[in-house]
């Protein structure tokens, strides 16, 4: 328990509320408490990262990698939308081209909270692989149940991919894993990379959407 942080607890306390609150979007919908929710973790997780870094962590450039990458992420997002239509989204909230503004939001929630866990795990395990191998794992597992309780209030769909996992693709699952497994490469050119982390994302569901359709299909 002694390597346990505040700041640890201010992520810890970020992922039960946003689950929670998603756990009880599926039941009474509103897109307004999704943004309410993620304003306050954001701003959470923000005043712990300025104020209890006692671990000397590198969030500064965990946060300007996360706002960086919002900036081509509409322009991504419209091919999967807009293009492939394999999102669609139900809310009509305002949009930035495709995307809605809470799905930006709850993206830079993601890297920053997958970012965290990878800063943490790399400062107590030294072998490079577990942890670039359990921040993806827990990227992939984290992002489809979240997706999967979007996906039931019914603020966007997924289009059918075989194989699925639940309401999401399981190559979204992938793309997920293996962007993340690799953020440390991403973090190192934070300010170049920052602008391509959400297109390296597309690649990945595009690579992994044609390479399971080859096994489904044959």
């Amino acid at each position: 328990m002694k390597n346990i942080t505040r700041l640890d607890a201010h992520y810890f306390m970020s992922i039960i509320m946003v689950a929670g609150f998603l756990l009880l979007n599926t039941m009474f919908p509103s897109l307004g408490m999704a943004y309410a929710v993620i304003l306050v973790v954001l701003c959470l997780l923000l005043y712990g990262s300025t104020r209890c870094n006692s671990q000397k962590l590198p969030l500064k450039d965990l946060w300007i990698l996360a706002i960086l990458s919002t900036i081509i992420y509409p322009f991504v997002d419209s091919i999967f939308a807009g293009q492939l239509t394999w999102v669609t989204y139900i809310t009509g909230d305002p949009k930035l081209l495709f995307t809605p503004v809470y799905v930006v939001l709850y993206w830079v929630y993601a890297v920053v909270l997958f970012g965290y866990l990878y800063l943490r795990l790399s400062s107590f395990l030294k072998k490079w692989w577990i942890v670039y191998g359990l921040t993806g794992s827990f990227a992939a597992v984290g992002a489809t149940f979240f997706e999967n309780l979007f996906n039931e209030a019914q603020f966007y769909r997924n289009a059918v991919s075989q194989p699925m996992i639940m309401h999401v693709p399981l190559y979204v699952s992938l793309g997920w894993g293996l962007t993340f497994a690799l953020l440390p490469f991403f973090l190192k050119k934070k300010h170049l990379m920052g602008f391509m982390l959400h297109l390296y994302v597309g690649i990945c569901w595009l690579a992994f959407h044609y390479i399971l359709q080859l096994f489904v299909q044959g």
